[in-house]
């Protein structure tokens, strides 16, 4: 069975100042989780969105995604791309993350829309992709 990555993007529901510290403890559970389940991915936090990419088996993409679906912290989730991958794009990484990204926020907001024109919102689901993978290769983080 190949691999895959996923892209979701959601709202989130955390507000400031206690927003760093749930994030951060995100993560932390996230990296272990995904290295029991052998997942890679990449995580941004805008303060008011989520990004994340989930690489791996199909079977533990979907249970994780199970439990990011019923998490209160986010809301409006929307896969935004769910494709197969020759290789992965975060191989190093069982979750990339370096803190909030507030740039980012403007890449994110229009894949949320229903409206978006679906060969416009596979455009924005690349270059969301393309910058998550830079941020990766910049460090993203200093855990893996």
């Amino acid at each position: 069975m190949g691999i895959r990555c996923l892209l979701y993007v959601s709202e989130s529901c955390l507000s400031w100042p206690k927003d760093a510290a749930e994030v951060d403890h995100m993560v932390a559970v996230a990296r272990r989780r995904n290295e029991q389940l052998s997942l890679t991915g990449a995580l941004i936090y805008t303060r008011t969105h989520f990004a994340q990419v989930l690489e791996g088996e199909k079977a533990a993409i979907e249970d994780v995604m199970a439990s990011i679906r019923a998490d209160p912290r986010h809301r409006n989730l929307c896969v935004v791309a769910d494709d197969p991958l020759e290789e992965r794009y975060f191989p190093d990484w069982t979750m990339a993350y370096s803190g909030p990204s507030f740039y980012v926020d403007r890449q994110i907001r229009p894949l949320l829309s229903r409206a978006t024109d679906p060969a416009r919102s596979r455009r924005a689901a690349a270059g969301l992709l393309a910058l998550m993978r830079e941020f990766a290769a910049g460090g993203g983080g200093a855990a893996n």
